[in-house]
């Protein structure tokens, strides 16, 4: 999804205007808050002829998750799984004006935490002897299934760029874990 034209930088700086206010450009009329801007984003292309990331469709994933379970992100999370791998500490959410959490980057947590939930990822979704995620979820993050683009192109780079990184269901697929989203 992206905003009026095909300029990614120009997006860019409307999305995180969107998170960090003191951002947006003096006078601007654009959208304020996620929601907003999701309310403003337009496809770039024909489905299911290229893969880009963008922002919006994370966002809009977390929009409707929040809908469905009447949750907020960092709720779910927390409720889904935070609470139970030990985490020592409470995480968070870089928030909008409206205080939706920012679900496509921005989060954070201590070392010793995030270390938890790979520690979960690696042990198939497992802690101890309970299934947190199911485990065929987990296994997904260890590698590009078939079907799925095998390489994609930077979050900014031009059509004509080479695509360098694996990414699939929300993850980059780098020679480590990596959060999903921009920043995460």
């Amino acid at each position: 999804m992206s905003g009026a034209g095909d300029d990614k930088a120009l997006e860019a700086q409307r999305y995180f205007a969107v998170l960090a206010p003191r951002l947006r450009p003096y006078g601007s009329s654009g959208p304020a808050t996620i929601r907003e801007h999701l309310a403003t984003a337009r496809a770039t292309g024909e489905p299911g002829t290229e893969f880009r990331y963008e922002n919006g469709n994370v966002e809009a994933l977390a929009e409707v998750l929040r809908r469905i379970t009447g949750l907020s992100t960092s709720a779910l999370m927390s409720e889904m799984i935070w609470s139970h791998i030990g985490a020592e500490g409470d995480a968070s959410y870089l928030v909008d004006t409206d205080g939706a959490e920012a679900a496509c980057g921005g989060f954070s947590a201590t070392a010793r935490d995030v270390a938890r939930l790979g520690e979960l990822v690696r042990c198939g979704g497992a802690v101890d002897d309970r299934q947190i995620v199911p485990e065929a979820v987990t296994a997904l993050v260890g590698g590009v299934p078939g079907g799925y683009p095998r390489r994609v192109r930077l979050p900014a780079a031009p059509p004509e760029s080479s695509a360098p990184l694996p990414y699939h269901d929300l993850w980059w697929i780098l020679n480590a874990f990596v959060r999903p989203g921009r920043g995460g």
